[in-house]
């Protein structure tokens, strides 16, 4: 009990039948004002379609078990991770669901906005008349090309797709005396 309070994540726990028999501050937190036995009445209605009866109809199959899936709260427009965790306390007695839900909105924003700078940025460099590419060499002498624009393919003729799969291909149109100052 101590532990699921302190925890910044939602915690729901259930029974088999997935009525619920616990749930942690932040739950409350969520369901801002209303009693405990008011959201675990709210939490139980087969009608609920928000996120909390999505990650419990997960959680019922046995094999959703340490199984996550993101949802999205249309309502208050919010990105969750749901983890569900089947536990066995015994054989004696029936397994209980575990369902943290973690609010993941802030890094699905900042995927958004990284998406969009980065189509901006593929936008701009095909643009470019010459080659725009990232090149990464390792400390083991391995390299890698994660972005080139769509250049690579009229000056190389291999793909980013190809280059990244196999950088050696990329070498190979390279005439031998023009590799070490490519590299550089």
């Amino acid at each position: 009990s101590g532990v699921i309070n302190g925890m910044t994540d939602m915690v729901i726990i259930r029974n088999q039948n997935l009525e619920v028999i616990k749930i942690n501050k932040a739950v409350e937190d969520y369901f801002k004002g209303q009693s405990e036995q008011e959201i675990k009445n709210k939490l139980n209605e087969k009608t609920n379609t928000g996120i909390f009866n999505t990650c419990s109809i997960k959680a019922s199959a046995e094999e959703c078990n340490n199984s996550s899936v993101e949802i999205f709260d249309q309502a208050n427009q919010k990105h969750f991770e749901c983890r569900t965790t089947i536990i066995h306390t015994s054989e004696n007695t029936p397994p209980v669901i575990v369902e943290q839900i973690r609010d993941i909105s802030e890094k699905k924003n900042a995927e958004t906005d990284l998406n969009q700078l980065y189509n901006k940025f593929s936008q701009i460099s095909s643009q470019l008349p010459g080659m725009v590419y990232q090149f990464i060499q390792y400390p083991d002498k391995t390299f890698g090309i994660p972005y080139s624009n769509d250049k690579i393919e009229n000056i190389f003729g291999v793909t980013l797709k190809e280059v990244q799969k196999q950088p050696d291909k990329l070498f190979s149109n390279i005439h031998p005396d023009d590799l070490q100052p490519f590299i550089e």
